[in-house]
């Protein structure tokens, strides 16, 4: 039997629409229920996930990989089990790659909140999508010394988002970097804060071996915890890449995936 259940949230727990099914809200709550720990793994800060999504599941006691693994949670309490950083000189580093191909960006806080540049338009889409507010400085004159990642916006052709990983990877070779949305590219302090990283630190401090997870997600960013995971689960609406790593492919993310993951491998009943 499974005991931990991870889950991405865009494109996985919520549908196209924004929003998170009947039936995947009921399929997860049941499998805590039956005990099974649930795992909220997302590039979304935590405390825009704690505003929307946790308070949607109204699970008991839910933990989160918040950041891409740049922190880990237990929700119930508000805990942080552990978290990282950037340095004032890394957040000035992304800043002036950023500047220099015009990219805009937001440097994302701990608290989830952001920092953002005068002339942003990046800050009505965070907003908007999570919740949170921000501050316009000027980083030249600003040390940030509370800010976890650093979100790139791109143009969504698919070339254009290639070319701005290669740059990153390129230039800042030092720094994890992930594509965590269509046109969103993240910088982290470390190539160590990845979902997969956490999620097995999160396993071993709850008592729990890997191959009894189970873990589902649709982008290029999940792909490692899926790998990682006993049963590693792509969704309908994944990529193909994602889905080659896969060792089911579940339903889209408007058809009810997630429920259908948990009623077939934890409840038993498909």
């Amino acid at each position: 039997m499974y005991k931990m259940l991870v889950l991405d949230v865009d494109g996985t727990l919520i549908s196209s629409s924004g929003q998170i099914s009947e039936a995947d809200k009921e399929a997860v709550r049941a499998a805590e229920d039956a005990g099974v720990k649930i795992v909220i793994g997302s590039a979304r800060p935590y405390p825009a996930l704690k505003k929307s999504v946790l308070d949607e599941l109204a699970l008991s006691d839910p933990y989160v990989i918040a950041g891409s693994g740049s922190s880990v949670w237990r929700a119930s309490d508000n805990s942080k089990f552990f978290g990282y950083l950037m340095t004032v000189e890394q957040v000035k580093d992304c800043v002036a790659f950023s500047n220099k191909y015009g990219y805009d960006f937001l440097a994302i806080r701990d608290d989830g909140d952001y920092y953002a540049q005068e002339g942003s338009k990046a800050t009505v889409f965070y907003e908007e999508s999570f919740g949170m507010k921000g501050s316009i400085i000027d980083f030249n004159k600003r040390d940030c010394d509370d800010c976890c990642k650093i979100m790139l916006f791109t143009d969504p052709e698919p070339e254009v988002v290639s070319e701005c990983m290669e740059r990153m990877k390129r230039e800042l070779p030092e720094y994890g970097v992930s594509k965590t949305w269509i046109n969103i590219l993240e910088f982290y302090t470390s190539h160590d804060i990845k979902k997969e990283i956490a999620m097995a630190h999160l396993a071993e401090l709850l008592g729990i071996d890997l191959l009894e997870i189970a873990a589902v997600g649709d982008d290029i960013v999940d792909i490692g915890m899926i790998k990682a995971a006993g049963l590693g689960v792509a969704m309908g609406n994944a990529g193909d890449a994602v889905k080659a790593e896969a060792d089911f492919i579940t339903r889209s993310n408007d058809e009810g995936g997630v429920a259908h993951v948990v009623n077939s491998f934890i409840l038993n009943q498909e």
